[in-house]
């Protein structure tokens, strides 16, 4: 009678177990939202009609209590527009970028696609200092405070939800005590905000970025600097810059 009375303990506590765990893990489609700093250069001295000044794009993160991996759809965007003199038409295409981050071993790789060529980004996990505000607001359903923080000089919003128990969140951004669904920077010119959440077993989706040519991320930061000036040089006399912040 003892023995059937502890099996049924342990059986009850397996599956309280497996329950917790499966509200820690699961997936979030983000809506990630970019506004467009727009420079003409050149003769020109009006923007030309047609021309947006933001574009959307759809992300996927997949987490744990000890992993995460936060991707694109791979979907394009294209907007065109006709004008008077000229057809303006506008094709956007992000390069594959996927961030992966190991909480527990305290490290994050980006697999980032730049001028066709792939890299892979190792770096350590740096510890942010978040200020909660006592703000509060709710996303699908679910009650979030508000976080902010500085990072490189700017101010970054985080709308997290306590009753998710996970850090994880959007891109690189994490170490909050709840999941982040919102997530504001460079003065509203980039937010990302949770479209759906799942709770569900994703252990065979959280796998390490391998693709790329490593390095460390002061090397990748030099070539992204080289390569831009170098485009900034190369601009013709009527040239349209669109810079995504």
């Amino acid at each position: 009678m003892k023995n059937a009375i502890v099996k049924g303990f342990l059986t009850t506590l397996s599956l309280l177990t497996i329950n917790t765990f499966a509200q820690q893990s699961g997936t979030v489609e983000y809506t990630e939202k970019v506004k467009l700093d727009i420079h003409i250069e050149g003769d020109a001295s009006i923007l030309p009609p047609g021309i947006p000044n933001e574009y959307t794009t759809m992300k996927t993160l997949h987490f744990t209590p000890d992993e995460s991996i936060y991707s694109g759809s791979g979907e394009e965007e294209e907007q065109e527009n006709s004008m008077e003199e000229s057809d303006v038409f506008v094709h956007f295409s992000e390069p594959e970028e996927i961030t992966y981050i190991n909480f527990k071993e305290g490290k994050y790789i980006d697999q980032r696609e730049f001028m066709s060529r792939m890299f892979l980004i190792e770096s350590p996990l740096d510890s942010v200092a978040w200020k909660l505000t006592g703000n509060r607001k709710e996303i699908l359903g679910y009650s979030c405070m508000e976080a902010t923080c500085m990072i490189d000089s700017t101010l970054t919003t985080a709308w997290f939800a306590p009753s998710i128990n996970v850090a994880a969140g959007p891109a690189k951004f994490n170490g909050l005590p709840g999941l982040i669904l919102e997530l504001i920077t460079n003065e509203g010119k980039r937010i990302i905000t949770a479209a759906s959440v799942k709770f569900e077993d994703v252990m065979d989706k959280i796998i390490k970025p391998k693709k790329g040519k490593k390095m460390s991320r002061t090397e990748f930061n030099k070539i992204i600097d080289e390569k831009g000036a170098k485009m900034s040089e190369d601009g013709g006399p009527d040239h349209i810059v669109i810079k995504i912040m």
